[in-house]
């Protein structure tokens, strides 16, 4: 039996953690069943921003709109006098998946972690304006609650340095700590410390955080760090004992405790240990692991009479998830859990003289994890598959503690409401309402109604392959279409055929053939035929999807992405790569199974986004007169041999004299100079 993806799965993990409604998307708070004792009590109901309906935005004012203008303050005056204890913990790469497998492997069943017996428990979407995000753009989302493009470190898309979480704890006078198992220099802990265009210019970032570090900051990066420190300016450790002793010491108190336990990340917590030292070598010093990184840590922040902010992030979860290594991830996840049980431990004391708030998440998932049928190996190793090697685009599971964070639980949101909730938690408040800017998350009610539905039966699989509806709208930025449906994890294409200049006749169907054999793309566009039945039309350009690939804007693959054929940039026989964004709403890929938001009757709403940017249609940006533009969606098999009898608009394809596929119409869009829709999305002609 092939593993369930995971809203199918939610099927069987439910009637054990007993919250149907919120796993799948739903409304309802779990019960807190066997909860361990949490910071500030139960739910006490849903602060502002809640009460979503599991949809795109949840409880986030806007939702997916086309507002760009970052966090906005609703207003509101401080609620809670007492200082504020705020503690976030991320699973860098943890889905639901990882989860349920390290409950499996620490206990034999699922639902035993704490993290699963949180007050609070949702479902955050995690796409960046690049598409499926990467570290980068998720913590910086996190510690700001503004969406920015892949790689940028504090900074939204134009480069603009952002402040968050630590900058209003350190203005209120607050202590703050950042833990991590990665480099210090990595992307997540330097997301809330510091700005960079990019997280790989690590000498930029080293000397951010040696500028102005935190009261605690532990991890590993001694290479990059080390020499920038003063050692009489911090308290600079490397190893368990010294750590202790430090975190204790009321006389080191007013400088920063700097841990630097590693030259680049801390080992795997199931890493198989290096040979014995010779006889008569001294065994190197004892490497902290998380759980005591972050009591070091508390025993520093604690103390401070104003309140305390700490940032964890348990980055080896990624990393083993990027090998696809199943002996090892596990117990990452069940590493993290065992700290998250220290921290609601040591809060649980302060309950009535702090205003305490644990949030336990995830930046993405990454691999694609589908665990086997809760099969443990004789190892002890849950049996798992993995599907990628990259982050994904799946929803990723929120826990959380304190009355201040109850919007986080029994609803579907962006991960901007994060930041809302803990900065809302800072300041004694209930969370501020965040707008969200356009993105491509597979949640397409931004993009407008549909604007035609499919009215013919698909023949390549219901539930695995299958074109619904489509919408189609521009904005300043690019071309925007969306696409209700299902679609394979491992078979099949879509193309979206771009007219960009509908009526001029010119393109491929109006006289222009391809014969591009550079890639899987090219080679599929090569070997479909388009026989125009319409005067005046013919496509420059097509975005291909192959598999349900997911494509970052950034990126440029032989098997997905934009490939151009106008006279102005491409040839027939070198199509232009170009940059643009696929996404998938969670639930709308088939992964062995139908996929699950094909429902009982078929019918989907969201599915496929796809994002192109004017630049990459015509190379001087949008014509200063506007322009019209045809889209056409077909569904073929990889090697284009095939084609379904789904299209969008509805028509059938099978031309008459031959192979290939007979347009008779299009959907339009005109747009004028600014990108601003003036007319449609119609049919054409």
């Amino acid at each position: 039996m092939r593993p369930l993806p995971r809203r199918a799965a939610c099927l069987v993990v439910i009637p054990v953690l007993g919250w149907l409604a919120a796993a799948c998307g739903g409304k309802q708070d779990p019960p807190a069943t066997g909860a361990a004792p949490g910071p500030t009590g139960e739910d006490a109901g849903t602060a502002a921003g809640g009460g979503g309906d599991g949809a795109d935005g949840g409880g986030e004012a806007g939702g997916d709109g086309a507002d760009d203008s970052g966090p906005r303050d609703s207003g509101g005056g401080r609620t809670d006098a007492r200082p504020p204890v705020v503690v976030l913990l991320i699973g860098d790469g943890m889905g639901d998946q990882h989860v349920r497998g390290a409950s499996l492997l620490s206990a034999g069943r699922p639902g035993a972690l704490t993290m699963e017996t949180a007050p609070h428990i949702g479902w955050l979407q995690t796409a960046s304006l690049s598409g499926f995000t990467d570290s980068a753009a998720a913590a910086t989302t996190l510690h700001s609650g503004v969406k920015t493009t892949n790689g940028r470190i504090g900074q939204d898309a134009d480069g603009v340095e952002l402040s968050g979480l630590v900058d209003r704890a350190r203005a209120a006078g607050m202590a703050v700590g950042v833990v991590t198992t990665d480099t210090l220099t990595g992307a997540t802990p330097t997301a809330f410390l510091t700005h960079a265009e990019s997280r790989y210019d690590t000498a930029t970032l080293a000397a951010g955080l040696a500028a102005a570090p935190p009261e605690v900051l532990l991890g590993g990066g001694a290479t990059a760090l080390g020499p920038l420190f003063d050692a009489g300016a911090v308290t600079l450790v490397g190893d368990a004992a010294a750590l202790a002793a430090a975190a204790r010491d009321p006389a080191a108190a007013d400088r920063p405790l700097v841990g630097l336990f590693a030259p680049v990340e801390l080992p795997f917590v199931a890493e198989p240990a290096g040979a014995p030292p010779a006889a008569g070598a001294t065994a190197a010093p004892a490497l902290p692991r998380l759980p005591a990184l972050v009591d070091a840590a508390l025993d520093r922040l604690l103390a401070d009479p104003d309140g305390a902010l700490l940032v964890v992030e348990a980055a080896r979860i990624d990393h083993a998830s990027h090998q696809n290594r199943t002996d090892l991830v596990f117990h990452e996840v069940v590493e993290l859990d065992e700290t998250l049980a220290r921290v609601l431990e040591r809060l649980a004391p302060l309950a009535e003289t702090h205003a305490t708030t644990v949030v336990l998440t995830a930046d993405h998932e990454c691999g694609g994890l589908a665990l086997d049928d809760d099969i443990l190996l004789p190892d002890g190793v849950p049996a798992a598959t993995w599907r990628w090697r990259d982050h994904t685009n799946r929803d990723v599971p929120v826990y959380a503690w304190g009355d201040a964070a109850a919007s986080l639980g029994g609803v579907r949101q962006h991960n901007s409401a994060v930041y809302a909730v803990l900065d809302g938690a800072l300041q004694g408040r209930a969370p501020a309402a965040v707008a969200l800017p356009r993105l491509a998350d597979g949640q397409l009610d931004d993009l407008g109604a549909a604007a035609v539905h499919q009215t013919v039966a698909t023949d390549f699989g219901a539930g695995f392959n299958q074109l619904d509806g489509l919408r189609l709208t521009a904005d300043a930025d690019g071309l925007w279409i969306g696409v209700d449906g299902v679609f394979d994890d491992r078979a099949n294409a879509v193309v979206a055929w771009i007219d960009a200049d509908l009526g001029a006749g010119t393109g491929v169907g109006a006289g222009r053939t391809l014969a591009d054999e550079r890639g899987a793309v090219d080679r599929l566009l090569s070997a479909t035929p388009v026989h125009s039945g319409a005067a005046g039309l013919g496509f420059d350009a097509a975005v291909v999807q192959q598999g349900a690939t997911l494509l970052r804007r950034e990126s440029l693959l032989d098997e997905a992405g934009l490939r151009v054929f106008s006279a102005a940039r491409g040839a027939p026989d070198d199509l232009a790569w170009q940059p643009s964004i696929v996404n998938y709403d969670d639930g709308n890929v088939a992964d062995g199974v139908a996929a699950a938001d094909a429902g009982a009757t078929g019918a989907t709403v969201h599915g496929m986004e796809l994002f192109v940017p004017h630049d990459a249609l015509w190379p001087d940006g949008l014509p200063a007169a506007g322009a019209t533009l045809g889209v056409l969606l077909t569904l073929h098999s990889t090697d284009g041999a095939t084609v379904s009898s789904q299209a969008l608009p509805p028509q059938d394809l099978r031309p008459a004299d031959g192979p290939g596929i007979a347009v008779s119409t299009v959907l339009s869009l005109t747009v004028d100079g600014s990108g601003a829709v003036v007319a449609g999305p119609v049919a054409w002609p």
